[in-house]
């Protein structure tokens, strides 16, 4: 039986709206990131030199590799429209394992927009693309990151510790994640405000 694949997705929590990159994101994008170390020193990816970079990035929110379909969404406020951030779900060279990465504007945080991000994006996972587990790393001292999983019932791995390089040094990574039924066991039949899921 072969993966299920989104051809269209809109997820609605009570206060965040998830939803298919744009190219029209990337100059809003790049002004949030671009220098803006409060958010890029706790990424992998050492942010965009250029608007360009993002506009073909956005351009492309689902990408299908040999290896696997990732996908690239918005961060909305839902009453408001405004972009607060992205969100991806990539499958890339582990089938039905969902590694999971964000980044929110800085001047959004503390309002719970990550957490609410993450359980929509589980639930799209989980419940649509049929997802085994759902996985994200976070660098030590990113404590906030951290609390985001934790509260969506992701479970640190000590053993799924890493290094990667970070600015010309290693960094250490922490690993969490949550499987499918330990997702079922939490959420039960947990539905979103609104949803418009397409799949092939």
């Amino acid at each position: 039986m072969s993966t299920p694949l989104l051809v269209a997705a809109l997820v609605e929590g009570e206060r965040v709206r998830l939803r298919e990159a744009r190219e029209s994101d990337a100059a809003t994008a790049f002004d949030l990131l671009h220098g803006n170390h409060d958010v890029l020193d706790w990424l992998i990816w050492d942010g965009p030199n250029e608007v360009d970079e993002l506009r073909e990035w956005y351009a492309m929110w689902r990408n299908d590799t040999p290896g696997g379909t990732n996908y690239h969404f918005a961060i909305e406020d839902r009453a408001e429209g405004t972009f607060l951030g992205t969100l991806g779900i990539r499958f890339e060279g582990h089938a039905g394992q969902g590694d999971v990465g964000y980044w929110v504007r800085s001047d959004a945080w503390g309002r719970g927009i990550a957490t609410e991000a993450v359980r929509l994006a589980n639930w799209l996972g989980f419940r649509h693309l049929q997802s085994v587990l759902h996985y994200a790393t976070v660098f030590v001292g990113n404590d906030a990151s951290a609390r985001v999983l934790v509260k969506n019932g992701y479970v640190e791995d000590e053993a799924g510790a890493s290094k990667v390089a970070k600015g010309g040094e290693l960094v250490e990574r922490r690993f969490f994640s949550i499987s499918r039924r330990a997702w079922a066991a939490r959420e039960g039949s947990w539905e979103p405000r609104f949803s418009v899921v397409e799949l092939e």
